[in-house]
């Protein structure tokens, strides 16, 4: 949805502001939709909006591990401030507006609402069992970072989210990915719903384009907002829960959990074979040693002794 804000030429979009890649501005040119299994736009280019701000010797890129998750329409934070405001002033010197397409950024909507009161927000959010569905598929190919990300705000912002410390014992632990995803959407919900203007309803069962969606939100109308908020709401509410997506879900999940007790069984042969080279490499070194010692002048001389002294006792 992002990248077709990119058609809109009246505005400069900025893709993801507090990416860690954005730390290394070479890498970060490279990062496009090809570099993982994806269903973006292909031959997309994520954060191709910075190039022209990289150039400048005074860019402005905060730690971003400094910055809270939560944070309050009274907290105080400088550097976040100070670059939101960068972009904010280099899409204005464009003649465009800034649209700002963040992740994780719902813990600080009250700071933002209260630091750019001109702002529209626009909650977008996907029908959850798709989004489960999304995060799923991407397990089973070996990524699990949307649930490692969701996992470890829980974990930092555990009264924020109302949750206990959550306890992954294995990567493959399907029940507990399910109860993180719960527990992150449901608090991202909330928040949608009390600091948003506008929560919009992106489920894919819906006929809307994203063309027509992005028109809505770029006309900033909140009449026609509101009323095709309202629109989305009733349709997702009057369908029925598809059994494809529920099949699609178990069928995944029973995937990634037999992907990840393979690994753990490829993991315990690729030990017991190192154990077992092991022992075989202790056996040639005995062995080794044992044909130096009876190799020795000192073993053979000994070997001499011994038979001439079983010969004395036969004599005697």
């Amino acid at each position: 949805m992002a990248m077709t804000f990119r058609k809109l030429h009246q505005f400069y979009v900025f893709t993801e502001p507090f990416n860690p890649t954005l730390r290394n501005p070479e890498l970060a040119l490279q990062a496009n939709t090809y570099a993982w299994k994806s269903k973006h736009p292909a031959g997309e280019f994520y954060f191709s909006e910075y190039a022209p701000l990289f150039k400048r010797p005074d860019f402005f890129f905060p730690k971003i591990e400094d910055i809270p998750y939560v944070l309050g329409p009274d907290d105080s934070c400088d550097d976040l401030y100070r670059y939101l405001k960068q972009l904010i002033d280099f899409a204005q010197e464009q003649d465009k507006a800034p649209v700002f397409k963040f992740e994780q950024l719902e813990g600080s909507a009250p700071w933002i609402a209260a630091n750019f009161p001109g702002s529209l927000r626009v909650g977008v959010s996907r029908d959850p069992l798709h989004q489960l569905i999304s995060w799923m598929e991407q397990a089973s190919l070996g990524n699990n970072s949307f649930f490692e990300l969701a996992h470890r705000l829980i974990q930092n912002n555990s009264e924020y989210f109302s949750s206990d410390p959550i306890i992954v014992s294995n990567d493959g632990d399907v029940e507990v990915f399910k109860k993180i995803f719960e527990i992150f959407r449901r608090r991202i919900d909330i928040q949608h719903h009390q600091h948003m203007n506008f929560c919009i309803d992106i489920a894919p069962e819906t006929t809307e384009s994203k063309e027509l969606q992005l028109e809505i939100i770029a006309s900033h109308d909140p009449g026609r907002l509101a009323e095709w908020e309202h629109v989305l709401r009733e349709i997702r509410l009057s369908l029925h829960r598809e059994p494809e997506a529920e099949v699609t879900l178990r069928r995944l999940s029973a995937f990634v959990l037999l992907k990840y007790e393979r690994a753990a069984l490829d993991e315990s042969v690729k030990v017991l074979g190192q154990r077992l080279d092991e022992r075989e490499l202790s056996i040639h070194k005995l062995k080794e040693e044992i044909d130096k010692i009876t190799g020795s002048t000192e073993f053979k001389m000994l070997s001499k002794v011994r038979k001439i002294i079983d010969r004395m006792r036969l004599w005697s």
